[in-house]
């Protein structure tokens, strides 16, 4: 989060931003993800991306670019370990 001022907000300030938060669409504070994989991308490069910093990688739908899953570290640990669904 850039910007953390809120916190010493009290409780009424906080209520009254979160009402001008109230009509807007989640999608408006959503930041989209530097790196992305599809269904069919090896293993491996999740393993690197995750590598490189990636806290997790997002696994879109080639065809229509929905969200079909999400990738961890923690996923693929268990994978290592021999957990099927960790």
């Amino acid at each position: 989060m850039p910007d953390l001022t809120f916190v010493s907000d009290d409780l009424d300030a906080l209520r009254e931003k979160m009402r001008t938060l109230d009509a807007r669409p989640v999608g408006d504070f959503a930041v989209m993800p530097e790196h992305i994989v599809h269904p069919d991308t090896p293993p491996l490069e999740v393993v690197l991306q995750l590598y490189r910093g990636a806290n997790n990688v997002p696994v879109v739908d080639r065809d229509d670019g929905r969200l079909t899953g999400v990738v961890s570290a923690r996923d693929v640990l268990g994978v290592l370990r021999g957990q099927e669904n960790p």
